[in-house]
This record gives structure tokens, C-alpha cells and sequence, in this order.
């Protein structure tokens, strides 16, 4: 379950609740509902609408809940009274991630004061095409005509974990090209400085590359703390993946789910399947032959990464 508590443009606050289910061994994933917090926003005031809400269709959520993914704020995740503690308090066995995109932003905000007022236009801009309905659907149509891509629904936390770990791995690499007077990593920095002719300007450069270098570093500090990827990863998510490119050492041999991984990893007309196929499409074709790889593939993508 995916909760998110925001305030409309009519200074209102809202409850969005998603889901991810399991039907006939497939992963689907559903908003919910969505009501306003009309009085307070307490982690008690979230729990309160929950409850009537399952109360209503009869549905003991807090005995089906496997994982809970929120925002990251003090209602949500304080130690004593946020709504994760009170839900586990119940709910003993229940996973708590913290929304990916919120700890994406809190790690931006290492930004040296030079360069933060690059952040503080890009702000300012999403406020004004969030503020107006009309704003916003302009903006989506301009996003899909320019074909841009962007994340969407059913995204997991393996498929969050590998950008993260991409991500961290080229700002090493960056900081080198910065360092070496190369910004093509940062297109149109390399544009205004090219048709500016700047590059003559070497004490302005150097000054620059050491304040884009400085912020790398504080970066990546900052994004190892705050997403711990050793946690999230899984020894054994190689085969989830594709089954032909991963050690059949990577399950226990007293783990019956072994035999089925060797049976698929013969099947050489499957393998096209996993180069060619969403990870959903090829898994829920394989649940009757292989229900044990296929309840495991289930139980590691159900989880939201972000709310």
C-alpha cells in the first residue's frame, strides 16, 4: 500500500491511497481512493480514514498488508507516533519503505549556495504548472508530444535500486570530465559556455569546475545516506531478472525452487522471451510451470519504491 498526504490547490489536505495486489499471479497496481484530512493531519487522522474505509467493504487490511510505502513526513514515519509505528504496532511482520522521489529530493538539497538559485527557478516553475489545472494538462501534453519519458506505474524497487546504483556510479565519472574541462554531461552549461566563448575566461572555469566538483562529492555522500542500496538489493535478484545470465548457486540446494530454476535455465526458447518482454509478461506466462520462481518474482515486486 502507497499512502501520500498533500495539500490541493485549495489549501485542502488529501489522503491519496494506492495499492498493489496479486490477481491470478500477476502484480496489478490501483488507486484506491482519495479523502480529505479535514480537520488535522495527524498520523492517527490517516489511520482513522483507513480503517472506515476497509470497514466499509468489509476487507481486514491490516492482516493482508505486506509493505507500506510513504512520503517520508512526521505523520507518516515518526519513531513514536507516525502512522508507520501505529500500523506496525498491529501489523508485526509489515514492511515500511520511504518513497524514493523524497529522499531524492532531500539529497538535493547539499546544493553550495552558488547553484542553488538554478533549483530555486526549476521550483518556482513546477509550482506554476502545479497551481492551475489548466497549467498542468498544457504541460502534459507538451511532455508527450516532445515524447518525453517519465516515470510511471509499476515501477519496482529493483528497477529504482539499478537507476540509483547507474546514478552513483557516473558522478565519479563526471567529476573526472568536469575536472578535465569536459561538461557534456551537463548539455547546456556546455552550450553557454561554448557559444559565450568562456572558455577563455580560465579563472571563471576553474572556479566553476571546483563548485560542480565539490557538489558531486557532497552528492553522492548524501545519496549513500539516505538510500542504504545493500539493503534493498537482493542476493538473489539476478535470476528475477533473467534466469540464463545468473549461478544456480544463487538459491539454496535445500530450497526446492532450485529445481525450477534449472529447468527453466534449458529452455532456450525463453531466453528470447526475457530480452524481448516486460519482466511481468514473461513471469505471469511461467506461473503454472514454475510457481515457486514465480511466487519469489511476486513477493520482490510488489513493494512500492516511491509514492
Amino acid at each position: 500500500m502507497q499512502l501520500d498526504e498533500t495539500t490541493d490547490i485549495s489549501n485542502c489536505s488529501q489522503l491519496l491511497v494506492f495499492v498493489r495486489y496479486v490477481s491470478a499471479d500477476t502484480i496489478k497496481e490501483e488507486f484506491l481512493f482519495c479523502e480529505p484530512l479535514l480537520q488535522t493531519t495527524k498520523a492517527v487522522d490517516v489511520l482513522a480514514i483507513l480503517n472506515v474505509f476497509f470497514s466499509k467493504h468489509d476487507f481486514d487490511w491490516k492482516q493482508k498488508l505486506h509493505s507500506l510505502c510513504t512520503d517520508g513526513a512526521p505523520t507518516m514515519l515518526g519513531n513514536k507516533s507516525g502512522f508507520s509505528h501505529l500500523v506496525k504496532k498491529e501489523a508485526l511482520n509489515v514492511i515500511v519503505t520511504h518513497c524514493f522521489l523524497h529522499r531524492h529530493a532531500l539529497a538535493t538539497k547539499t546544493l553550495p549556495i552558488s547553484l542553488i538559485d538554478v533549483l530555486s527557478i526549476v521550483i518556482k516553475t513546477v509550482n506554476f504548472i502545479r497551481s492551475r489545472a489548466l497549467n498542468h494538462r498544457l504541460f502534459k501534453t507538451l511532455c508527450q508530444e516532445m515524447n518525453a519519458e517519465h516515470e510511471g506505474p509499476d515501477t519496482t524497487i529493483m528497477d529504482a535500486t539499478e537507476k540509483l546504483q547507474a546514478f552513483l556510479s557516473k558522478m565519479s565519472v563526471w567529476k573526472i570530465r568536469i575536472q578535465n574541462g569536459i561538461y557534456a554531461n551537463f548539455q547546456m552549461l556546455d552550450e553557454f559556455i561554448f557559444e559565450n566563448g568562456s572558455r577563455q575566461d580560465s579563472l571563471l572555469l576553474n572556479n566553476l569546475k571546483d563548485e560542480i566538483c565539490e557538489h558531486l562529492e557532497v552528492l553522492q555522500v548524501s545519496f549513500e545516506k539516505y538510500f542504504n542500496l545493500d539493503e534493498i538489493t537482493e542476493k538473489d535478484e539476478l535470476w528475477i531478472r533473467n534466469p540464463f545470465l545468473c549461478d544456480i548457486d544463487c538459491i539454496d540446494d535445500m530450497d526446492l525452487a532450485k529445481d525450477e530454476l534449472i529447468d527453466l535455465k534449458t529452455k532456450s526458447l525463453l531466453k528470447m522471451d526475457f530480452d524481448s518482454k516486460t519482466l511481468g509478461e514473461i513471469w505471469s506466462s511461467l506461473r503454472e510451470a514454475y510457481p515457486l520462481l514465480v511466487k519469489r518474482y511476486i513477493f520482490a515486486n510488489q513493494d512500492f519504491p516511491h509514492s
